[in-house]
């Protein structure tokens, strides 16, 4: 994909899913806004690849629409940004996994999704920084009150939290799922360190990825690619591990670009149809 970028704009969370339906339109119709103005009005597609867009087309792409009234339009998962960052024939037999928040993979069968995974951090969060973060602090807790190993994710969420963990509850829960999350960073560093309770913690995040990939290749029923996004899967850690994988099922691959170049090259693609 070749051209020149000539405007860029960043929003905040859009996932209907996490913020609701009226803030995620809201979002990214000033965003669409806010280029089309730059551009004088002149957009001819819009592509978006939205986490959280399927069963919110509707509500999104009207979002979209009002904010660029004359340009071709499609709302769709984010996992498609991904496909599209593969090299090659991206229509091909593939799988996407993508783990931010929360973890969810993608299979590409003869043209058809499967979705493996990704239900809600309630329901399903293998893979995906809450369920690590949620974990480590889990596990300052349990040898706080005598329960747990010695660990030094204790020492880790007192700095995070800003106090001790076992006095900061209610901010914990006031705050919330992303917040949360936002102590994953904390457990793998002290995996590094040799801490043996987070090691075990960022052992079975690397273990729901393995789940993916296994289910992944039953589908596609031989070795495939697999691109991979989100947050905590491109931590260095991570990537060190998920890179030293096996690879007789698939291959794991790190787009070299950002995902939001796949929506643009899919933006390319609806413009020319």
């Amino acid at each position: 994909m070749h051209g020149e970028i000539l405007n860029y704009k960043v929003g905040g969370p859009s996932n209907p899913n996490d913020v609701g339906e009226k803030q995620a339109a809201n979002t990214v119709s000033s965003i669409i806004r806010e280029l089309a103005d730059a551009e004088e009005g002149w957009i001819d597609s819009v592509y978006a690849g939205i986490s959280g867009a399927i069963g919110n087309e509707a509500i999104l792409r009207r979002a979209v629409s009002e904010a660029c009234p004359d340009a071709k339009i499609k709302v769709a998962s984010d996992i498609y940004n991904l496909f599209a960052l593969l090299e090659g024939d991206t229509s091909r037999d593939a799988a996407v996994i993508i783990c931010g928040t929360g973890g969810v993979c993608f299979t590409r069968k003869d043209g058809e999704l499967h979705r493996i995974g990704g239900w809600g951090y309630l329901l399903d969060t293998f893979g995906g920084a809450y369920s690590v973060g949620r974990d480590g602090l889990e596990a300052a807790l349990r040898y706080h009150d005598g329960r747990g190993e010695a660990t030094e994710l204790y020492a880790r969420a007192e700095v995070y939290l800003g106090m001790k963990p076992e006095n900061a509850i209610k901010k914990i829960y006031a705050e919330g799922k992303t917040f949360i999350a936002g102590f994953a960073p904390e457990v793998l560093h002290a995996c590094e360190a040799g801490d043996a309770v987070a090691a075990g913690i960022v052992d079975s995040a690397i273990d729901g990825i393995c789940g993916y990939i296994d289910r992944a290749y039953e589908i596609i029923g031989r070795k495939f690619d697999c691109a991979v996004g989100g947050g905590l899967i491109y931590n260095s850690y991570m990537k060190s591990r998920l890179l030293a994988l096996p690879d007789d099922k698939a291959r794991i691959i790190y787009p070299e670009k950002e995902q939001i170049y796949g929506a643009l090259k899919l933006a390319l693609e609806l413009s020319k149809e």
